[in-house]
């Protein structure tokens, strides 16, 4: 069934702008079928957060997963954070194909590719993990830098690490042997 609401501020304090979504939900927990879309415009977030346009859409069918979503003029307070932002993912649940873009001020930009997998969901939607390849990461502006070469990575709610990476950063190298974040610790 649809969901819209003209008017982000019937989301409850803090909310605000327009914000219309529908969602269709059918199929099983193991063989589940949802497709969504959504747009927004002149959205404010608790926080003082404010994004001038959201639209994205996406779909499982049953392993299959197709997901855009565009983003665009991200302020927090008055100052503006993001020009754009582009996500898509496409492939299925344990094998699909990740692409972002990013805008910043300064003429600044990041363009990230990655291939992966959600690890086992039988724990539950909220320890489910993303395990995969990063192929490409690279920024641009006041500190371009590069990957070099692809590395792995995992991302959850409560850990995300990175294997071992070489970065080309500003006309000279980095390497990490492995970085993990935890909400308790940063190592690298």
């Amino acid at each position: 069934q649809g969901v819209g609401s003209g008017q982000g501020s019937g989301l409850g304090p803090g909310f605000g702008g327009a914000l219309n979504a529908h969602a269709m939900l059918a199929g099983s927990p193991s063989k589940p079928e949802i497709a969504f879309e959504m747009k927004g415009k002149h959205l404010i977030l608790p926080g003082e957060h404010h994004l001038a346009s959201l639209s994205a859409s996406g779909s499982l069918y049953h392993e299959t997963v197709n997901y855009k979503m565009e983003a665009a003029g991200y302020q927090r307070k008055s100052e503006a954070q993001m020009q754009s932002l582009t996500l898509a993912i496409q492939g299925s649940r344990s094998r699909h194909e990740l692409s972002a873009k990013a805008h910043l001020g300064n003429d600044a930009a990041l363009d990230l590719h990655a291939s992966g997998a959600l690890a086992d969901t039988a724990q539950g939607w909220r320890n489910v993990q993303w395990r995969g390849v990063i192929s490409d990461l690279t920024a641009t502006g006041p500190i371009p830098f590069r990957l070099l070469a692809a590395t792995p990575a995992t991302l959850g709610r409560e850990r995300i690490s990175l294997g071992k990476a070489e970065f080309s950063v500003a006309g000279g190298r980095a390497q990490l042997a492995s970085t993990e974040w935890t909400p308790m610790s940063w190592n690298s």
